[in-house]
C-alpha cells in the first residue's frame, strides 16, 4: 500500500473562477469558507450548498489510478500517503497551522467531473475513491 502513517501535501489548487483551477504554492484559507482565492459557489453541488464543503481533497495515489492530472478534478487539496476513503466524519488532518476536520458531507462527482476524466473514473469517485470534504477550524 502507497499509504503509510503521515502523508504530505502533493498539491495545492485554487478555484477562482468555475472551472477554472490553479496551481498554488501557498494558500490562505479561513475557517468557515476554505481557499480565500476559490470563487464563492464552491461549495454548491447541483444547485444547494454543501455544508462541510470548504476543503475539497483527493489523493495522488486515486487520481494517478484515474489517470488524471492533480489540477484537472478541482480538489483543493491533493494529499500524498493519506487514504483519505479512511478517514471518519471528525478525523483530523494537521498541515502545518491548519487544521481540517472531515466532514461527514460525501465528495460526490459532479457532471463536469465525468465529461473531464471519463466514466470509469466517474464510477470510481462516486463509489468514495476520490477523496473527502473537509471543514476549516
Amino acid at each position: 500500500s502507497p499509504f503509510g502513517p503521515q502523508g504530505s501535501v502533493a498539491y495545492l489548487v485554487e478555484k477562482p473562477e468555475p472551472g477554472v483551477h490553479r496551481a498554488a504554492e501557498r494558500v490562505t484559507v479561513e475557517a468557515g469558507s476554505g481557499f480565500v482565492n476559490d470563487h464563492p459557489r464552491k461549495s454548491f453541488w447541483k444547485g444547494s450548498v454543501i455544508p462541510g464543503r470548504e476543503v475539497t481533497a483527493a489523493s495522488i495515489e486515486a487520481l494517478r489510478a484515474m489517470g488524471t492530472s492533480p489540477d484537472l478534478p478541482g480538489d483543493n487539496l491533493i494529499t500524498r500517503g493519506i487514504d483519505l476513503s479512511a478517514l471518519a466524519p471528525g478525523d483530523v488532518l494537521q498541515i502545518g497551522d491548519v487544521t481540517l476536520r472531515r466532514s461527514p458531507a460525501t465528495h460526490k462527482p459532479c457532471a463536469l467531473f465525468k465529461t473531464r476524466l471519463g466514466d470509469a473514473a466517474f464510477r470510481a469517485a462516486a463509489n468514495g475513491q476520490r477523496g473527502a470534504l473537509f471543514t476549516v477550524e
